[in-house]
């Protein structure tokens, strides 16, 4: 079952991109590399570019931070999307249920945009700019991406 998060939280006025909730309780995630088929096959349903051996595994702080960014700042020209307090609940809503114990994440990015150690991204899309923030645990998968262009 699919839930479009932007919808949902009536937030796709703000954004670019998509954010959505997969059950995958019926899926085997034990091994990375069944993640990383089932994070494909997701990508292939969507018309996203599947990244394969691309995908970086961050841990739940990180993944967090850059999702908190993500909501907040436009990719391209970081100027503000929405305020930290707007960006802030809409994270905690999508993330409702995920703990960092229990919690495996993935991005599409190596390091956080903007900073001096950011090596940059593999393109999920086929826009100028896009992020991928991958949450999952054993029963469900929320992918978000956001997009922009310079």
């Amino acid at each position: 079952m699919k839930k479009r998060l932007f919808d949902e939280y009536k937030s796709n006025e703000h954004y670019w991109g998509d954010a959505f909730e997969i059950t995958i309780s019926d899926f085997d995630t034990s091994t990375e590399k069944l993640r990383i088929v089932l994070l494909d096959k997701v990508c292939q349903q969507e018309n996203l570019n599947q990244l394969g051996e691309n995908w970086v595994k961050i841990d739940f702080t990180a993944a967090n931070k850059l999702l908190q960014y993500a909501l907040q700042y436009d990719l391209a020209y970081s100027i503000e999307l929405a305020p930290e307090e707007k960006a802030q609940t809409f994270k905690n809503l999508m993330l409702s249920g995920f703990e960092s114990g229990d919690c495996i994440c993935y991005t599409n990015w190596s390091g956080f945009p903007g900073e001096e150690n950011c090596l940059g991204w593999e393109p999920l899309t086929e826009n100028t700019f896009d992020i991928a923030i991958v949450f999952m645990n054993q029963n469900k998968m929320v992918v978000t991406y956001f997009i922009a262009e310079d």
